[in-house]
């Protein structure tokens, strides 16, 4: 299947892949050395890599492979029964927190903000009142969350500005 207007190594023929199967399961190697070896079968070093995933003893994963179980599924990778070793234990916290850390700006948030209020305007009279309710909340809390981020207006700004700025220079 993947042969076909997937991967053109794959195109090689099923020895090529299982040879290069055979040579990853042979001993570690980085992924520099999978791709060279790939090029020298004429065989995909990816769709190798995944086929020895259930034979191999030793499996290298970036962290985000390895913490995302639903990542984990679509690779094949199962922790059961393995030990895992972190490398470089002291950046897990940071990955970790940026994998569920999202930044929004309030230009994001004003985009969205429309763009729920067209869909509410256009589809209003076709929502059942269980999700039009559903839209209206979405949309205060995106407008709550935008007003957060925008700085208060005030009638002088330029100069509230420039107080500001002057204060900070003083201390």
């Amino acid at each position: 299947e993947a042969g076909r207007g997937g991967c053109p190594h794959l195109r090689g023929g099923a020895a090529r892949q299982t040879r290069l199967v055979d040579q990853i399961l042979s001993s570690p190697l980085e992924i520099e050395e999978c791709a060279s070896l790939g090029r020298a079968e004429n065989s995909c070093p990816y769709y190798a890599a995944r086929a020895a995933l259930d034979e191999a003893q030793l499996v290298g994963l970036p962290y985000p492979s390895l913490l995302n179980s639903a990542t984990r599924q679509a690779l094949g990778v199962r922790l059961g029964g393995s030990v895992v070793l972190i490398d470089e234990a002291h950046n897990l916290i940071d990955t970790i927190n940026e994998m569920h850390s999202v930044t929004l700006s309030a230009r994001h948030l004003s985009e969205c903000s429309a763009q729920l209020a067209q869909y509410e305007e256009r589809y209003s009279g076709r929502l059942k009142p269980s999700n039009r309710t559903m839209v209206r909340r979405l949309l205060f809390v995106v407008r709550a969350l935008r007003k957060a981020l925008t700085p208060p207006r005030t009638a002088n700004g330029a100069a509230a500005a420039a107080a500001a700025v002057a204060g900070a220079a003083a201390t």
